[in-house]
């Protein structure tokens, strides 16, 4: 598998709505791409796929309107990680560091590496308005070759929402991690 099977190209927006069309295929579902990832909202949970093929699934708690900073609209939206993307590799595939989750070792979706976080988010959604909140969530990437489909990673990932503990304190997270 190439590097560049593993992520979208920036102009893919039709190729990431239909996978998030899919993974939600018999409920209604919002979907809106922006130039670097696409969202989707359902039943109160947001999806947002981006160009490297990662998938964050947000599960919001509290959640308002709000007016986005410079950055902010740079990024597209905020989630409590910090995700370090290696540099191109030439045909090999480098897993990226994440910082300020924790790793999620028994779950059922084959090849993925999942990261459960949880604190504050902001995105813009597929109305095109700004929110922002407290949020639970995944941050999911394929970490294998013979990796599940991202469709059905994405309906497995919003399945386990409601499986994993997310009391937790962030000094756990340092000192296991």
């Amino acid at each position: 598998m190439r590097f560049g099977d593993l992520m979208f190209k920036l102009d893919d927006r039709e190729l990431r709505n239909n996978i998030l069309r899919e993974a939600f295929k018999d409920q209604p579902v919002k979907i809106k791409a922006y130039p670097r990832f696409s969202v989707a909202y359902s039943k109160g949970v947001y999806v947002v796929l981006d160009i490297y093929r990662y998938i964050y699934v947000i599960k919001p708690l509290t959640i308002s309107k709000c007016k986005p900073k410079f950055l902010d609209r740079v990024y597209g939206f905020r989630v409590p990680l910090s995700i370090f993307r290696p540099p191109f590799t030439y045909g090999a595939l480098l897993v990226p560091k994440v910082g300020g989750g924790r790793l999620i070792e028994e779950h059922n979706i084959r090849g993925w590496q999942v990261y459960a976080f949880k604190g504050t988010f902001k995105l813009q959604d597929p109305d095109g308005n700004w929110v922002e909140g407290k949020c639970i969530g995944f941050f999911a990437f394929i970490l294998e070759w013979d990796a599940i489909d991202i469709k059905d990673a994405i309906k497995k990932l919003i399945e386990l929402l409601d499986k994993v503990d997310f009391r937790w304190r962030y000094s756990e997270i340092y000192r296991t991690h």
